[in-house]
C-alpha cells in the first residue's frame, strides 16, 4: 500500500469511528429488540425525522433515510428500529428478503418514523453494492485491502461478515463491499461480506461503481477508478450517445473473472447516478462523510455524495461550524430542493473518537455498563458482536454482565464548555466486541 494510502488510513481511524446517534439517553432503559443482532435497544425517546433520531427535533413524518444497518430484530438504521413486516426489500435492483441483508450495509429507506417513541415503519429498504468481484491485492496492516484494483479502507466500525481479520481473506476471495467515498475517491467500507472463496466464471458477477478517469478509444478500455475495464465485448454501450466520456458515473457489470488480475471485461457499461436524486419536498435523511466541499456563500458540501445546502435556518445541533471539513461525518436532515440539493434544517457533527478500550465489566447500571473506571453509553446504534469462541449472532443486553471481557471503541462529548474534568464527558459505545 502506498504512503498516502497509509495516512488516510491513520485519518480515517479518528474521523469515521463518529457515528453517534444523539438521543436522549438519560432516562432511557433496555427492552427487547435487535441492535448488531444483541437485542440492546432503548425503550422510549428520540425525536422522530425521515430517519435519523436527533438531539433536539428533527423533521418528523415520513420520508427517506440513507445510513448503515446497525442491527436486526426488524431493522435498524442510524438507531431508529424499522418495523419490516410489510417491507419490499430490493438488492441491486432485485427483490430480496431481509436475511440477505448484513450488518453494516448502507440502505435506503423510505418509510416513516414516529417523533415520540423515534421507531419507525420501512416500506421499501434497498441496497446497492458499491464493489463486488475478487481479493487482489491481501492486506499486510489488517486496515487497507485491494478488490477489483481499487484501494478499500476499514474502520473499527466496519463489520466484517463471514471472516474474523481483513488478513483472513485470500487472492481470489469473492467479495461484496458497501461503503462510500472519501473526498479523494478511496472507498471506506461500512461492511465486507466474504461471499465465496473464488468466483466462478459465468455463474459468480462482477459489479464496479465509479467515475470514468481515463479512456483509451484504440483498445476499448477505459479506467472506472482505479479499475481497468476492457469495453470491446459490450455489444450496444448503454452510455451517452453510445461513447464513454471521462468524467462518466457508470457501473461496470461482468460474469468473467479478472484477466491476469488486472482488466474486468465488461458486459454491460451502464450510466448511474453518484447519488440517489430523489424529488423536490421529499423529507432526507443522510449520513456520511463530506466530499466536494465549498465554503463560498452559499455554504454547501455533499454528505455521501448528497449535495447539501447550508442556510440561515440550518440548525447545527452537535459541534461548531469551524468542525465541518472534508471527510467528517455528518447527520444531516432537511428537504430536498427543486436543484436536487438537501436544505438542512438540522446537523449534527459527530463526536471526536476518544479511544478503544479492552477489558472486563465492572458494573452494570441500566443503559450503563463501567469499564477501566469510566461509565460508558449504550444506545440505540451501538454496535454489538460476539467475537468470542462462541460466536453468537443473538445477543441481548443480559450478556453484558459483570465480568465479561469486551472490547469498547468510545466517542466521547464534553457536557460543558471548557470541560477539563472526567465526570464532564459523556462516554458512548458506538462498538462493543465481546472476547475470550
Amino acid at each position: 500500500m502506498n504512503i498516502l494510502l497509509v495516512l488516510k488510513t491513520s485519518l480515517l481511524f479518528s474521523i469515521s469511528l463518529l457515528f453517534f446517534s444523539a438521543c436522549n439517553v438519560e432516562n432511557s432503559t433496555y427492552s427487547e429488540g435487535g441492535i448488531g443482532g444483541s437485542g440492546v435497544t432503548l425503550a422510549e425517546g428520540g425525536i422522530g425525522g425521515s430517519g435519523v433520531v436527533l438531539a433536539e427535533g428533527g423533521i418528523g413524518g415520513s420520508g427517506v433515510v440513507m445510513g448503515n444497518i446497525t442491527g436486526f430484530g426488524s431493522v435498524y438504521v442510524n438507531g431508529v428500529k424499522y418495523d419490516t413486516t410489510n417491507t419490499q426489500f430490493y438488492r441491486d435492483g432485485k427483490l430480496a428478503t431481509q436475511d440477505e441483508f448484513s450488518l453494516g450495509e448502507n440502505i435506503e429507506v423510505t418509510g416513516s418514523v414516529d417523533g415520540l417513541t423515534g421507531t419507525g415503519v420501512a416500506d421499501t429498504i434497498s441496497y446497492d453494492s458499491d464493489i463486488k468481484g475478487v481479493v487482489t491485492v491481501v492486506s499486510t496492516d489488517n486496515q487497507s485491502i485491494r478488490i477489483m484494483g481499487q484501494d478499500i479502507i476499514t474502520t473499527p466500525l466496519t463489520v466484517l461478515n463471514g471472516f474474523e481479520q481483513l488478513q483472513d481473506l485470500i487472492i481470489d476471495n469473492y467479495v461484496e463491499v458497501s461503503g462510500s467515498r472519501d473526498s479523494a475517491g478511496i472507498l471506506v467500507a461500512s461492511s465486507i461480506k466474504l461471499i465465496s472463496s473464488s468466483f466462478i466464471d459465468n455463474s459468480s458477477s462482477i459489479a464496479i461503481e465509479g467515475e470514468i478517469t481515463r479512456i483509451n478509444e484504440d483498445l476499448k478500455m477505459i479506467l472506472v477508478q482505479d479499475t481497468i475495464v476492457d469495453y470491446s465485448a459490450v455489444v450496444s454501450l448503454d452510455s451517452t450517445e453510445n461513447d464513454p466520456k471521462v468524467g462518466e458515473y457508470v457501473e461496470i457489470e461482468s460474469a468473467l473473472n479478472y484477466i491476469n488480475d488486472k482488466i474486468v471485461i465488461a458486459s454491460a457499461v451502464n450510466p448511474e447516478k453518484s447519488y440517489q436524486h430523489f424529488e423536490a419536498d421529499t423529507l432526507l435523511a443522510v449520513k456520511g462523510l463530506v466530499t466536494d466541499f465549498d465554503m463560498s456563500s452559499p455554504f454547501s458540501f455533499r454528505v455521501a455524495g448528497q449535495p447539501v445546502l447550508i442556510t440561515p435556518k440550518s440548525r447545527l445541533l452537535e459541534g461548531g461550524w469551524g468542525d465541518v471539513f472534508l471527510d467528517v461525518v455528518l447527520s444531516v436532515e432537511g428537504l430536498v430542493n427543486e436543484a436536487g440539493e438537501l436544505v438542512a434544517s438540522t446537523i449534527i457533527i459527530s463526536p471526536l473518537v476518544k479511544e478503544a478500550l479492552l477489558g472486563v465489566i465492572e458494573s452494570v447500571d441500566g443503559n450503563k455498563i463501567r469499564l477501566q473506571g469510566r461509565d460508558i453509553i449504550i444506545n440505540r446504534a451501538t454496535l454489538l458482536l460476539d467475537h468470542s469462541s462462541q460466536k453468537r449472532d443473538d445477543i441481548k443486553p443480559n450478556d453484558l454482565q459483570v465480568g465479561t471481557h469486551i472490547e469498547v471503541v468510545l466517542v466521547e462529548q464534553s457536557l460543558a464548555e471548557d470541560s477539563v474534568n472526567r465526570q464532564d464527558v459523556l462516554y458512548t459505545a458506538v462498538r462493543i466486541n465481546i472476547i475470550d
